[in-house]
């Protein structure tokens, strides 16, 4: 089973929105979007069945990508404008070039092999000036540290069985962005998580310390265009 396989049968498993509601991340993220005064094309890349955004679909011109058929027909019933349907591993984002005024992506990129091209891709649809979102799952916390003294893997890694295959920390986030053509404004913690599903606690502390954070946001600014490239590893 090739990666874009896998991650389509988990997306398919996905627990409706209805029934988990949005963390704190996802309010986090909704106050942060909240800043645009105007109406705006907003895309959610790997928006699911769109329980983050969906509040937002009666102020703004909301649009989705994803890969599961299903679930983008429950985010059209959410209000969006459309949901298009493409693989993000390696797949073109399927809307225009500098078509929106700002891109969210929340606990996708994770589950993506190739970063750099969903990156460059997220770059071609965004307009020169305006700003990205990215949400994603922090490896670096209090309880990775106990765990892997511990002998297992850290928390929200690509372990054996997961379907995460990407790994991030703050720092390696702020890299990504800058290497794909944006300039990081600023990162914020979601909240700290003690067990592998449940609400985080302590938000307000998370915001502050983002770096030991389970999921850190990240925003940042279109500086530039992005050319893919294939780089060694390091």
């Amino acid at each position: 089973m090739t990666n874009s396989e896998l991650q389509r049968y988990f997306s398919t498993h996905v627990t409706a929105c209805g029934d988990r509601g949005i963390g704190n991340g996802s309010r986090k993220l909704l106050k942060m979007v909240g800043t645009f005064q105007e109406r705006a094309r907003i895309l959610d890349v790997g928006c699911a069945e769109g329980c983050i955004l969906k509040s937002l679909t009666g102020l703004h011109d909301v649009y989705g990508v994803d890969t599961s058929e299903p679930l983008a027909r429950v985010a059209r019933e959410n209000g969006f404008k459309d949901v298009k349907i493409a693989d993000l591993e390696g797949g073109a984002i399927p809307f225009e070039d500098e078509s929106f005024d700002l891109v969210v992506s929340a606990d996708t990129l994770e589950h993506i092999v190739d970063t750099d091209w969903i990156m460059c891709e997220i770059n071609r649809v965004l307009k020169p000036g305006h700003r990205l979102l990215l949400c994603l799952p922090n490896i670096r916390t209090p309880v990775s540290i106990i765990a892997m003294l511990l002998g297992r893997a850290p928390m929200w890694a690509a372990r054996y069985r997961a379907s995460h295959v990407r790994d991030f920390t703050g720092r390696s986030m702020r890299a990504m962005c800058e290497d794909s053509g944006f300039r990081v404004l600023r990162q914020v913690g979601t909240d700290f998580c003690y067990s592998p599903n449940p609400e985080g606690i302590l938000p307000g502390l998370a915001s502050f310390l983002p770096s030991w954070s389970s999921r850190v946001i990240t925003e940042a600014v279109k500086v530039k265009p992005a050319k893919y490239e294939v780089h060694e590893w390091c």
